[in-house]
């Protein structure tokens, strides 16, 4: 039995990763008084809020002071509380260490970075040259034999300057699964006066979105008209 709890001690202390170090012997002991001590003990959890990027809250008790180590060599902290963006998908080792004199406690977890799946949620209508028409959203990647994302048989109702914004959410996003393989996207904004067929469609706005613009893991990137009087706005969700 003996043997059995060793194992599971030594398992539990690499899991956790939390060490102290550097621990004085303080005379007097006891907890109040003159040379009581609070043992430091030092804990964190993490969550993903952005693509990339982690909130680390602490869980520690007992010291005066902390710094954060997040593992990629490039920042670190002395807040309490953390929030770090990393560059790069990769596993990281994260580091707290609380303080409290000579007194040092370091907890360690691994986090492991992937590159989120991205979606085209929606759109924005924020600005339309023409009132009492009917408005579509077309977009098209750079393929010889381009993938429609499915936008073209989506019509706004007749939409007028008190209808604006007009925001469009779609009841399922648009997984870019080919973004890799693309350079850019092409995004065209139609008025028409019926939506019974693409006959009466006329162009009022045609812009081009970059893969490295969507990769900078906006919410929304806004595409203005050459003349400034369409104003469309590309919603984004990642996962």
């Amino acid at each position: 039995m003996k043997n059995v709890y060793l194992i599971l001690t030594i398992t539990a202390t690499i899991l956790c990763g939390c060490t102290e170090r550097n621990t004085p012997s303080i005379p007097g002991g006891g907890n109040g008084g003159n040379g009581g001590s609070t043992k430091v003990t030092v804990d964190f959890t993490y969550q993903l809020v952005a693509p990339f990027c982690y909130k680390f809250t602490n869980k520690s008790q007992g010291a005066d002071s902390y710094k954060w180590d997040f593992g990629d060599g490039s920042f670190s902290s002395a807040d309490k509380e953390a929030m770090h963006q990393y560059e790069t998908e990769g596993t990281y080792i994260v580091t707290l260490t609380g303080t409290k004199g000579n007194e040092k406690t370091d907890c360690r977890k691994q986090i492991v970075v992937k590159k989120p799946s991205i979606y085209i949620a929606g759109y924005t209508l924020y600005k339309i040259p023409y009132e009492n028409k009917y408005y579509k959203v077309v977009c098209k990647d750079d393929d010889l034999f381009t993938t429609n994302w499915g936008f073209t048989t989506v019509y706004t109702p007749l939409l007028d300057e008190t209808d604006l914004p007009y925001i469009k959410y779609f009841s399922s996003p648009k997984l870019m699964d080919k973004l890799d393989g693309d350079n850019y996207y092409t995004f065209y904004v139609y008025h028409t006066t019926n939506t019974s067929s693409a006959s009466g469609d006329i162009q009022c706005l045609k812009q081009t979105l970059t893969k490295e613009a969507i990769y900078t893991y906006k919410d929304e990137h806004i595409l203005k008209s050459n003349n400034g009087e369409t104003e469309l706005g590309i919603l984004f969700h990642y996962e």
